[in-house]
């Protein structure tokens, strides 16, 4: 169990063989995931993971964290407290899975609605961070959560995407 530097609050540290070749990236913390102390969990987890199977991709075998290791808060800063760690987590990656509007805009600059279910080059960070240059690829993804309500059907193409760049058979 770790807290956070910033505002102490219980945090969520990534999960998942720490060399996978593919990192999930979410949004935050759900109250499901901070009540089991796992991350993705539930409704969400439980799609992702499927959805993940149908397209040959081995949750179990992926590295995920959240761009907030904990509940987002004004109280805490997430660039000076979470930045670093997740671009640590980001490092030496065949490939980068970004899921939500939050994550995908603050890592590359895009809207996810510009974006979602595409392969993205990512943008200057404000501060002159980029994705790490070892990083094979990126895509970004609305987040499952949303999908749960209304974006099935866009998922499911941005895995299929996801899974065939992989795959070398799509660019």
């Amino acid at each position: 169990m770790a807290n956070c530097k910033g505002c102490g609050r219980f945090i969520l540290l990534p999960e998942g063989p720490q060399d996978a070749s593919i990192l999930l990236v979410g949004e935050a913390p759900s109250q499901f995931d901070i009540k089991e102390a796992r991350l993705w969990t539930g409704d969400f987890g439980d799609l992702l993971r499927a959805e993940l199977r149908k397209q040959r991709i081995l949750y179990h075998q992926c590295r995920i964290t959240n761009m907030w290791l904990h509940p987002k808060t004004k109280e805490c800063d997430f660039e000076k407290y979470h930045v670093n760690d997740v671009l640590r987590e980001m490092e030496n990656r065949t490939a980068i899975l970004l899921l939500g509007a939050e994550t995908t805009k603050y890592f590359t600059g895009y809207n996810i609605s510009e974006v979602s279910g595409l392969r993205v080059d990512t943008l200057p960070h404000r501060e002159g961070r980029l994705i790490p240059s070892s990083v094979g690829m990126v895509f970004a993804l609305f987040n499952p959560a949303i999908v749960l309500h209304e974006k099935l059907g866009e998922l499911r193409f941005g895995l299929q995407r996801f899974s065939e760049a992989l795959n070398g058979t799509n660019t």
